[in-house]
């Protein structure tokens, strides 16, 4: 099958055979009617690149996977397993929970389930917080045709400062995910990752207008970040600078971080890797 070539050129990217590893990813790209960019093409920019950041890890680490924080002015929400949850069957962890500080107290039942919820965004002001969670709404777990539990992505706001129960965004469905949201810096916009069909392949980073009445957009598939792989958790900071990662793009191999300017008129930019050591 076409993804078994896919997945082993991304293992001899991993090990740095890039030259043989082109060979196998270009078979895929072919069978997907996708122009495939060799690695002689773009590993000197990314090198070029390199050596702008440092890496540090944080001391709140668990022995699970641990997935995207956000920052909300000085709180930090952190992702991570919860052993009194369930495990999940397709890595043997707890289910995830979303916690609050580097000292992970736990957020309360309105938002946390015994399932697994996800990375989130919040809005500047604090009171409204989009997040990732599996497809179990009112205490219900959904499956798709396959018997497989997808993503939903929900909203809660604060009332007298607390969070409200999470309700549906209108383009979830149980048949596939939504998840991984982001805000514009003007919060206008609403970014997130979905494998809905019409998609260019894999997970594609989607956009959806936030309107006043807090009604919410048709989904546009944002053609200019997506490839026929998997691009997933958008980020966009204060100056409207887009990050996301992707298999997809020319990367150093697996998933790598890129990010796009905004120029003058709202238009992103060019879609840059970050470079090592990110």
């Amino acid at each position: 099958p076409a993804d078994y070539s896919f997945r082993y050129g991304q293992a001899l990217k991993s090990t740095g055979q890039m030259q043989k590893a082109d060979v196998y990813l270009n078979k895929y790209y072919r069978s997907n009617a996708a122009k495939y960019v060799p690695s002689t093409s773009y590993m000197n920019a990314i090198e070029k690149a390199s050596g702008k950041h440092k890496i540090e890890k944080v001391n709140f680490n668990s022995n699970y996977s641990d997935y995207p924080a956000f920052l909300d002015n000085n709180q930090l929400y952190v992702v991570t397993a919860d052993q009194s949850n369930k495990t999940n069957s397709w890595n043997d962890e707890p289910g995830s929970d979303i916690y609050m500080g580097s000292e992970l107290k736990l957020m309360g039942k309105t938002i946390n389930t015994k399932y697994n919820e996800g990375s989130l965004v919040i809005t500047k002001d604090g009171q409204t917080m989009y997040f990732t969670r599996n497809d179990y709404v009112e205490k219900k777990l959904g499956k798709d045709n396959q018997k497989v539990t997808q993503l939903k992505l929900l909203r809660t706001d604060k009332v007298d400062g607390e969070w409200s129960k999470p309700k549906e965004l209108p383009f979830n469905s149980s048949e596939y995910s939504v998840g991984h949201p982001a805000l514009s810096a003007d919060e206008s916009k609403l970014f997130f990752v979905s494998n809905m069909p019409g998609g260019k392949g894999g997970t594609d980073i989607y956009e959806s207008e936030i309107f006043e009445d807090n009604t919410y957009g048709a989904p546009i598939n944002l053609a200019a970040f997506n490839t026929v792989a998997n691009e997933m958790f958008p980020f966009v900071d204060k100056d409207d600078t887009f990050y996301f990662s992707s298999n997809g793009h020319p990367n150093i191999g697996g998933l790598d971080v890129f990010y796009a300017k905004t120029n003058a008129d709202g238009v992103f930019g060019t879609v840059m890797d970050i470079g090592r050591p990110v």
